[in-house]
């Protein structure tokens, strides 16, 4: 690993110089395939040629999907941004009146556990 300056610690794949994270560094070379970074998970790399199959199996999309289908989920709700926030709650999530309720109650419950301390 050249930016590191030290070498990868991960067992060779079988007679090669290279483990399998690193074996496209020979290998690829001599075929002319092309590794890429994947465009939905960055951490793992596929080969170019399969970019559109990758796209349909891989587990970083999958992952998101499931997180897309809770009804808790909003998609980038804290990506930062200025301004009003708007109708953030999706449909079948509890009121900000409800919620407001809740934390007056929590806030009660503990005043008499643990005394008003002020």
């Amino acid at each position: 690993l050249q930016p590191k300056k030290r070498f990868c610690r991960q067992e060779r794949f079988g007679s090669s110089k290279f483990c399998g994270n690193h074996q496209h560094v020979s290998e690829n070379a001599a075929r002319g395939r092309k590794r890429i970074a994947c465009p939905i998970d960055p951490r793992h790399y596929i080969f170019e040629d399969t970019v559109e199959k990758h796209i349909t199996i891989c587990p970083g999309a999958n992952k998101r999907q499931r997180h897309a289908e809770h009804v808790y989920y909003v998609e980038n709700i804290n990506c930062g941004g200025h301004g009003q926030l708007g109708n953030v709650l999706p449909d079948g999530a509890v009121s900000l009146q409800w919620a407001q309720k809740l934390a007056l109650r929590v806030l009660e419950v503990y005043s008499t556990i643990f005394g008003a301390e002020d």
